[in-house]
């Protein structure tokens, strides 16, 4: 067992590193052995009383040179690896933002997707410097909205989301008039699309900035908004973006002074139900108890506090995937634990990058009522990364028989946003029989959404 640890930590050739961990011992065993039958020896000559403490000392001695050799070289491996990519990062975001700053959005985001087409190991970085395209871009444009068009759907809409965020913060003044029709009136799109989902989703992450990252009247403020699906999302946005600023995360405003006044309320009601959000408290994340700022959330809110209470279990306890599964289990009830389940298994598949088959073995080992949450937000960061079909239908078809069900499904519902659904259900049926079942059935799901408000 040990030495099976030993080469999967080193990740080397289990050969050449058997050989480095063995060789040593037999050569100095040989030795040893060899002066044990010398001539000298037999002849009954009287022997040191060091010699087997020196023997044993020297075996293990160079015993130890082959694996510290290993390790040596696997640290240092990896502090190199470390260090090209951190240089990496440093200097596509220099030269991303600069683009952002003298071009705009549009070309600063076909650089980014340039650079991560020859180094994937930066795709991982790819929403937050989307996010900061988009602060910036707003920023020099004087705060025009304008530029929101200019944002495409890619690394997960951070360009949008990253627009509003930084708009918001350096607003003095809103009416809960002008938020409840906010997105309909930016967008125009009344049928709720993929950019009137990503505008809700974008103006939660500003209305959580806006108010310094307190939960409870960010997330009142939501409440306003004249859909269900848009109420979520946005609700989505702020508990997402609280948890990232209590993490240590960047999505703060981008510089600049924060604004003079506070949003305002038009309705006596409106104005209640903040009063209520705020009653609820606003408080972060605790590290002895990671579940318990979602206790201290409105029930409506309930959903999007645990879509996202996966990332502080997992960082503040330092756990494993499978270890914050069974974090997501202290949730009150079997939806939110499932809402907790397929957050994780988003980040997974955020996380994951383009190593599909470690994402769909991270969820195939959760116990089986996790397994297909988990897909179905693996899935969802597949799709969300480049918001198209043909990556996500690749990812799909890794999927075991417990997990392929999920995965088409929400693979479905996710591509009912980007298409009409005969459009939607054309790509569907692609798949064989039973997968393209499900995933016609999921594009009804996001249909019925849409065009009834819920």
């Amino acid at each position: 067992m040990a030495l099976a640890y030993l080469l999967r930590a080193v990740s080397l050739d289990p050969v050449w590193a058997l050989l480095a961990v063995v060789g040593p011992i037999l050569i100095v065993s040989f030795g040893a052995l060899t002066s044990i039958r010398s001539p000298s020896w037999a002849s009954g000559e009287a022997r040191s009383p060091w010699t087997a403490p020196l023997l044993i000392g020297a075996v293990v001695m160079v015993s130890a040179l082959g694996p510290a050799t290993l390790v040596q070289r696997r640290t240092t491996d990896q502090i190199e690896s470390f260090v090209a990519i951190r240089s990496s990062v440093q200097e596509t975001s220099e030269l991303v933002l600069s683009t952002a700053r003298t071009d705009g959005p549009a070309a600063a985001l076909s650089l980014l997707r340039q650079r991560i087409e020859r180094h994937p190991e930066l795709a991982l970085h790819g929403h937050h410097l989307a996010h900061e395209t988009g602060r910036i871009s707003v920023e020099q444009t004087g705060f025009d909205l304008g530029v929101f068009d200019q944002c495409t759907l890619e690394f997960a809409s951070g360009c949008l989301h990253g627009v509003l965020e930084r708009y918001f913060y350096s607003k003095p003044d809103i009416s809960s008039d002008e938020v409840a029709r906010f997105c309909l009136d930016l967008t125009g799109d009344a049928d709720l699309g993929v950019r009137a989902l990503e505008c809700s989703h974008g103006l939660g992450h500003g209305l959580a900035v806006r108010w310094d990252h307190s939960f409870g009247p960010a997330a009142g403020y939501c409440d306003v908004l004249l859909t269900e699906m848009e109420r979520r999302e946005c609700r989505d946005g702020v508990f997402m973006e609280v948890a990232v600023h209590a993490l240590g995360g960047g999505h703060q405003g981008a510089g600049g002074d924060p604004p003079a006044g506070r949003l305002t309320a038009s309705e006596e009601t409106t104005e209640a139900s903040h009063s209520h959000a705020m009653e609820m408290g606003s408080r972060g994340p605790e590290p002895s108890d990671p579940t318990q700022s979602c206790s201290l959330v409105a029930d409506a809110h309930l959903l999007s506090c645990w879509a996202y209470q996966h990332m502080v279990i997992r960082v503040l306890s330092n756990l494993s995937w499978e270890e914050t599964y069974w974090g997501c289990q202290n949730a009150s009830s079997p939806e939110f634990v499932a809402e907790c389940v397929f957050g994780l298994g988003k980040q997974v598949g955020t996380e994951g990058g383009s190593d599909w088959r470690a994402v769909v073995q991270t969820c195939d080992r959760l116990p089986r009522e996790g397994g297909p949450p988990c897909i179905a937000g693996a899935v969802e960061a597949v799709v969300d990364q480049s918001w198209s079909s043909e990556e996500a239908f690749a990812f799909c078809a890794l999927a075991s028989a417990a997990l392929e069900e999920g995965c088409y499904h929400r693979l479905g519902f996710r591509l009912g946003f980007l298409h009409s659904e005969a459009q939607a259900s054309t790509l569907c049926d692609r798949s064989e029989t039973q997968r393209a079942r499900a995933c016609r059935a999921g594009v009804r799901q996001s249909h019925s959404m849409r065009f009834s408000g819920t």
